[in-house]
């Protein structure tokens, strides 16, 4: 699963720290050289790649996180893999003394991992693993080839960070997984209940709170909408001569039909009694009337058990350009008011333009 246990807000706090560190470090050692151009090339190109991964994640902090985060993966694999073999192999074929080539980093890669771990989703813990190891373990088997430089101050220090230190890392990664499974379960949780307080419970469709939902996903400034109220004609007289059950099944079957005239991007839902609710985002004047056509059509074709057939009252307002609930429901109630006085059993349709 795509997530990440870091809110945005954190996300924005950890690239502001590795970018300020990354700029730190090369400045230091630009006016420090250490004699290792790598010193200074890679925290200095670590800091301008996470400004600019800034930039990107600023545009779009919700839809980009997850890329940000991965983005950072790769960025840490530059700061620490790359410098951590580069001296080690230095020291190896050269004979550089690790303990003191070494740049002082093991306290910010130790606790850079760690806030790694918070950070990638769960389905990369694996690449983190494998690049912890790829830290840790050439460091370590260095030093317990070369016992002179493991028994040095520094060599106990870094023994002890990339040894034992690092397996604590482990043990985070233990709750971090641990973490990811609570949130899981909670994210389906907050989705059941959010299905389940925006269904109607007795047609499975939307009601109004999944209406209004729906709405919210779509800005006020690109709003265009159809909307659309069909009324059951007579249906109380329906519920009084046969009981309320039958016309609960009434609804149940209506529901089914209105949603086979949808595509995937329209909403319906019962907007309460006998009244269902079609909204059509962008659509044309011919595409309203071809749905409110084939709505009339298959329910006038239909037979119901008990009642035989039905007609159907539609009001369709087209071309409102507002994701205002109240405003689309006025305009198309107003149609349907015609077409009920009218004669029911036909569908009168009104542009906000007219």
């Amino acid at each position: 699963m795509q997530q990440t246990l870091f809110s945005i807000k954190a996300t924005y706090i950890a690239l502001l720290l590795y970018g300020a560190v990354g700029f730190i470090m090369g400045t230091l050692h630009l006016f420090s050289p250490t004699g290792h151009v790598i010193d200074q090339v890679v925290p200095l190109s670590c800091g301008i790649g996470i400004t600019l991964l800034l930039a990107y994640f600023h545009k779009d902090p919700s839809n980009r996180q997850i890329t940000t985060i991965k983005c950072l993966y790769l960025a840490n694999i530059i700061a620490f893999v790359i410098p951590v073999w580069y001296f080690v192999l230095g020291a190896t074929w050269y004979g550089w003394p690790l303990i003191e080539e070494f740049p002082p980093i093991s306290a910010i890669i130790l606790i850079a991992m760690s806030v790694l771990i918070f950070m990638i989703p769960k389905s990369w813990t694996r690449y983190v693993i494998l690049m912890w190891i790829s830290i840790c373990a050439p460091i370590v088997l260095f030093l317990i080839t070369h016992p002179l430089q493991l028994e040095t101050p520094r060599g106990r220090d870094l023994m002890v960070l990339f040894g034992p230190g690092g397996a604590l890392l482990f043990i985070v990664l233990s709750y971090q997984r641990e973490l990811h499974d609570r949130f899981d379960r909670i994210e389906g949780s907050l989705k059941y209940s959010r299905k389940q307080a925006d269904t109607d419970s007795l047609t499975n469709i939307s009601n109004r709170r999944g209406v209004l939902y729906w709405l919210s996903q779509y800005s006020t400034d690109t709003a265009h909408f159809t909307g659309l109220i069909i009324d059951i004609d007579h249906f109380k007289s329906i519920n009084d001569t046969y009981g309320h059950e039958v016309g609960d099944d009434i609804l149940k079957q209506i529901s089914v039909i209105l949603a086979g005239s949808l595509s995937e991007q329209d909403c319906l839902a019962r907007w309460g009694g006998d009244e269902f609710v079609i909204l059509l985002p962008h659509a044309t004047a011919a595409r309203a009337k071809e749905v409110a056509d084939n709505c009339l059509t298959h329910i006038r074709k239909n037979t119901f058990p008990t009642v035989g057939q039905l007609t159907r009252s539609i009001g369709v307002a087209h071309n409102i350009k507002s994701n205002d609930i109240d405003t689309i429901i006025r305009q198309a109630d107003a149609c349907l008011y015609i077409a009920k006085r009218q004669g029911r059993d036909q569908m009168v349709s009104r542009s906000s333009e007219e």
